[in-house]
């Protein structure tokens, strides 16, 4: 491990910091200080499952792109490009174009990583409040029962020593 910003985030997750962040790792690749960048998070699937995934942030290929896109749209999401499909004229040139959207592509991965890791810890305090709570309540309503045992017999011991 390089680097570790886990102290960095609060619960209200900035995406200008998570922009310095992510162009922090992306300088350090580019000047190739890093060979591979891998960053490990929780996947929110739904409330009751979260998944650790091991994304390769680093070097970035057309797969992860792929993957990233069809996340974010659903699996109904697919690319082609075919030989057939209109070509368009990009100005300024498509490698220019590139240079500049792909830095803020990679700023959104990074930035949907800390919401998916946030989604899944809210999501997993959440489930074990719950659990917390309902333990408690149980257990309230065990006592509650005692208590009233306890009292009952207490009574009855009352009125039979009055009675006798």
């Amino acid at each position: 491990m390089i680097a570790d910003f886990s102290d960095e985030f609060s619960d209200n997750i900035d995406f200008e910091y998570s922009k310095s962040v992510s162009r922090f790792v992306s300088e350090k690749f580019a000047k190739g200080e890093y060979d591979k960048v891998v960053v490990f998070y929780n996947y929110y699937v739904n409330t009751i499952k979260q998944i650790p995934v091991a994304r390769d942030f680093f070097p970035l290929t057309d797969e992860s792109i792929e993957k990233y896109f069809s996340t974010i749209l659903g699996e109904d999401y697919k690319y082609e490009d075919d030989d057939n499909s209109l070509r368009y004229t990009i100005e300024p040139t498509p490698e220019e174009l590139i240079d500049e959207v792909l830095p803020m592509l990679i700023d959104s991965m990074f930035y949907d990583i800390l919401i998916e890791s946030k989604a899944s810890e809210h999501s997993s305090r959440m489930i074990a409040m719950k659990n917390a709570k309902d333990n408690a309540n149980k257990f309230a309503s065990k006592l509650t029962l005692m208590y009233n045992k306890a009292r009952q017999a207490s009574i009855t011991k009352e009125v039979s020593e009055i009675v006798s």
